[in-house]
């Protein structure tokens, strides 16, 4: 009881939480999720953004700004996800109330910043690779349109109406890529003010000191039976001491050993 109530007082009393929530939600289609497997499969894209932009480290840049350890930082950060589409919430844990509400908005917009810069960089390529794969396909119709028409083989007119329509698919796949709605990446709720908890917990520290307790006096009986024991064993050997069991005077023999 002594050791946990020590435990108890020398641990950090009050600790501060500050929530702030985001949504990451983006659009791979001009219709909007209906049914609950369309909500799942937009919940896992999200998460999928998240996951991307948490491994450019946020919290490291988050860090930096505002002079604070980028380690402990991520250790008293969680994100969890709640109900809705792309909604996460981020909660950072500080010692003080300013600091707690400070890093929860700073790593909000981070994050938010990450999964955009993505987002652009992502379209950005898809664009680019449809457009490069448009003008070659656009040089092997020029080169098929020169060859007169009484001169192109089966295989020459076969390619000829392949690649045009090859031209009109990518030149569609551009265009619904530029059609989508925007993506939904935004912080929703800024952290206002930062809630104090006590994370310290009497009874866990009694029950842990309680056990640790238990443990100890099995030991210290387990090591005074084994102590017991060789010495029981010695006496009825004849190391042990100056009585025999038997009474006798112990052989010369004995006695060298």
């Amino acid at each position: 009881m002594g050791t946990a109530g020590l435990a108890y007082a020398g641990a950090r009393k009050t600790q501060f939480s500050a929530r702030c929530t985001f949504q990451a939600l983006v659009h791979l289609s001009q219709a909007q999720p209906q049914s609950a497997d369309f909500l799942v499969f937009y919940n896992q894209l999200a998460a999928n953004e998240l996951s991307i932009a948490l491994t450019s480290n946020p919290y490291a840049k988050v860090a930096k700004a505002h002079g604070a350890d980028a380690g402990k930082l991520a250790g008293a950060t969680s994100v969890t996800p709640v109900p809705g589409l792309g909604i996460f919430s981020l909660r950072v844990i500080a010692a003080n109330a300013k600091t707690a509400t400070t890093l929860s908005n700073g790593l909000c917009d981070q994050i938010v910043s990450d999964i955009k810069s993505h987002r652009a960089t992502e379209n950005g390529s898809q664009i680019k690779d449809l457009k490069s794969r448009i003008k070659t396909i656009q040089s092997e119709l020029k080169r098929l349109a020169a060859i007169p028409k009484n001169r192109r083989t089966i295989v020459d007119a076969a390619n000829l109406q392949a690649q045009q329509e090859a031209v009109v698919g990518n030149a569609a796949q551009i265009a619904s890529i530029l059609s989508l709605p925007p993506d939904s990446i935004t912080v929703l709720n800024r952290a206002v003010n930062a809630r104090g908890y006590d994370p310290r917990s009497l009874s866990k520290n009694l029950l842990i000191a309680l056990v640790a307790g238990l443990l100890a006096c099995f030991l210290v009986v387990l090591i005074g039976e084994v102590i017991a024991e060789r010495r029981t064993d010695l006496r009825e050997s004849g190391l042990g001491g100056d009585r025999w069991v038997s009474g006798a005077e112990p052989s010369k023999e004995t006695q060298r050993r």
